[in-house]
């Protein structure tokens, strides 16, 4: 249940795909805790799994903060993509334009596969 209240039905889940929808590492919840907060642990996580950030994120837009966007290229992130800016020009989150819509475009699509599994 998506709400502000308190966890009625299920789990929170993070999931974590590469660029072929493949689920790279899932992560179950207790709680609510809060997408922004959970951000860098997912990058690290993906560290410790692969030895390596990966070069370009798409993220839903629970995950934007200026904060994150700067971890995340201190990690080795090169472009980074929310559903909201929080506030940056899409020049200090990726390298171009093009490059943007390509990762909102992307994001987009994993949406169908969240409502499959």
């Amino acid at each position: 249940m998506k709400s502000r209240r308190k966890v009625e039905f299920g789990h929170k889940i993070f999931l974590t795909t590469g660029k072929k929808n493949l689920v790279l590492d899932c992560q179950i919840e207790l709680g609510n805790p809060s997408d922004a907060i959970k951000f860098i642990d997912l990058l690290n996580k993906q560290k410790e799994i692969y030895l390596r950030v990966p070069l370009q994120v798409s993220g839903d837009g629970g995950f934007s903060s200026q904060d994150n966007i700067l971890q995340a290229k201190r990690l080795g992130v090169k472009d980074i993509c929310f559903t909201k800016r929080c506030r940056l020009s899409i020049k200090e989150m990726v390298k171009s334009s093009y490059v943007y819509n390509k990762l909102k475009k992307f994001r987009a699509g994993i949406e169908s596969n969240i409502s499959a599994l």
